[in-house]
């Protein structure tokens, strides 16, 4: 069992960035997690951001110039604070060298983000 890439507390009204691991090479890369709220609370919006920039230049816990991470197009269907839960997220051919949950909170939240690519 792999630990989680996160799970704790995050404040209302916070970004928190959580680097995402892309597996595979070529058109095979693929991108998989559970994102898992654990309480009735937890009300946030989460997107998937991609980045071919190096880590120096876009570092995963700072949001970055604009150009260094771009929106996916995949919003995760995710909290609204009516019950604890969690989803599943997988994406294919994944043509980016880097990728990013970018979570925002408008309650405090709990969450856990389990890497799920084979």
């Amino acid at each position: 069992m792999h630990p989680p890439l996160f799970k704790g507390p995050i404040a209302t009204s916070t970004t928190k960035y959580i680097g995402v691991p892309i597996k595979g090479s070529g058109p095979e890369r693929s991108l998989g997690l559970t994102v898992g709220w654990t309480d009735a609370t937890t009300a946030a919006t989460v997107t998937i951001e991609f980045s071919n920039e190096s880590a120096d230049d876009a570092p995963i816990e700072t949001a970055g110039d604009a150009w260094t991470w771009l929106d996916s197009g995949e919003t995760v269907t995710g909290p609204t604070g009516a019950a604890a839960g969690g989803t599943f997220v997988a994406l294919q051919n994944v043509q980016a060298k880097r990728a990013r949950l970018k979570i925002v909170t408008t309650a405090n939240s709990d969450f856990v983000i389990l890497d799920g690519a084979a």
